[in-house]
């Protein structure tokens, strides 16, 4: 089935280019203008199921280009969405006057715009007309994990799940990111230097955002795997990670045909939330005891109030230490309401091994039960990506 075509109308081409990419990230298809008479124009031929206007433009204000968007015929039944910074109350409603289905002020959360597009094309009735068009290549997929607290064995489950999937297809371009700013731990695990990625991007009071440039930042490891890694020594530039940098460095380095794993460590701040829409899943990482499962029901509960549908939210259980005081995990997946893709057992002194060695445990102990719970669990992540239409590579 064709994603949904969203039509894109601002001026200011970075309020473009990330609008855009939230979109993207949860399949649809994105139709770009810079003014009112390329929207007027785009709207007639490509035949969006939603617009998402700008008001302020040079050429022709937003409610202009509404105004004939619904005086024609060919174009009066598409859903309008008024995302600007103008947010008197005439000026919404001048908006609603024109024909807006919806108004929203600049700026704003991306989950909130997320929940206002589903919402404006979940009323629309109308049947939509699908341009046919020549495929185009997805940008890869984001993978997030997210501990339900510190010490959940987040940082290594997202390390053998990375190599696990380079193993299985050489040909696939598998990154693996820390968004951990001074508190990195990949590269203790691995015994590589953290100097070269995001530590490094920190320190630019400009950084180049691109690709080509990011892609010699990362750490290539003979499993496939490429690293793009924080230190673990803080640093005063730790506080230049804002939100729209995450988000930037996270669609660069997700380039088409990729899957890029993000390991965002424990908890949720401003900056994790801000890059959870773009996630095609997001993994908790929870312990089976009660104070974990206590706390990965809050950050689920959190998560899905963001608007986040919920065939891109799963968790994993990591058994570290059982004890008699063990939650079973039936009673952890009825508490956390979303699947639990796996219940990695404990192998304790496998995990020491691995970490004293720098070599991921499925590498070491290929034939361990961790090493083929982790093996299958990669596998499923795969299937989910493609699922949900994140994923258009065949891996």
């Amino acid at each position: 089935m064709a994603a949904e075509r969203i039509l894109v109308v601002d001026d200011d081409a970075e309020s473009l280019s990330l609008i855009g990419s939230v979109l993207e990230r949860q399949g649809y298809s994105i139709s770009k203008a810079y003014n009112g008479l390329m929207a007027l124009d785009r709207a007639r031929t490509d035949a969006p199921a939603l617009i998402i206007l700008d008001i302020m433009m040079p050429d022709m204000d937003g409610f202009e280009v509404a105004r004939q968007i619904r005086s024609s015929p060919a174009t009066a039944h598409i859903p309008i969405i008024m995302f600007t910074a103008k947010g008197m109350t005439e000026d919404k409603i001048t908006g609603f006057e024109v024909g807006a289905d919806d108004y929203l002020t600049k700026p704003t959360h991306p989950a909130e715009l997320l929940a206002r597009v589903k919402s404006v094309m979940a009323r629309s009735t109308t049947p939509r007309i699908s341009k046919s068009a020549s495929s185009t290549v997805k940008q890869g997929s984001i993978v997030v994990f997210v501990g339900a607290k510190g010490g959940s064995g987040t940082t290594t489950l997202a390390l053998n799940i990375a190599t696990a999937m380079a193993l299985s297809n050489k040909a696939a371009k598998i990154i693996l990111a820390e968004f951990c700013p001074g508190q990195g731990v990949l590269g203790l695990l691995l015994n590589v230097p953290t100097d070269k990625g995001l530590s490094h991007i920190l320190k630019q009071e400009h950084p180049d955002l691109s690709f080509q440039y990011l892609e010699e930042r990362l750490v290539p490891q003979s499993s496939g795997v490429q690293l793009f890694l924080s230190s673990s020594q803080p640093s005063p530039s730790d506080n230049r990670l804002t939100p729209k940098l995450a988000v930037k460095l996270a669609d660069a380095l997700a380039t088409p045909g990729a899957v890029l794993l993000i390991d965002m460590g424990s908890g949720l701040n401003e900056h994790k939330r801000w890059l959870l829409p773009f996630a095609g899943q997001t993994v908790v990482i929870v312990e089976p005891e009660r104070v974990a499962v206590l706390r990965a029901k809050q950050m689920l509960g959190e998560i899905k109030q963001m608007g986040i549908d919920s065939t891109r939210l799963s968790a994993v259980l990591i058994n570290r230490t059982p004890t008699e005081h063990t939650v079973p995990p039936e009673q952890i997946r009825d508490a956390l309401q979303v699947p639990l893709l796996a219940a990695i057992a404990p192998a304790p002194d496998l995990a020491i091994e691995s970490m004293a060695s720098g070599v991921p445990l499925i590498m070491l102990h290929p034939d361990s039960l961790p090493a083929a719970q982790i093996i299958k669990l990669s596998e499923v992540l795969l299937e989910r990506l493609k699922a949900t239409g994140s994923y258009a590579a065949s891996v």
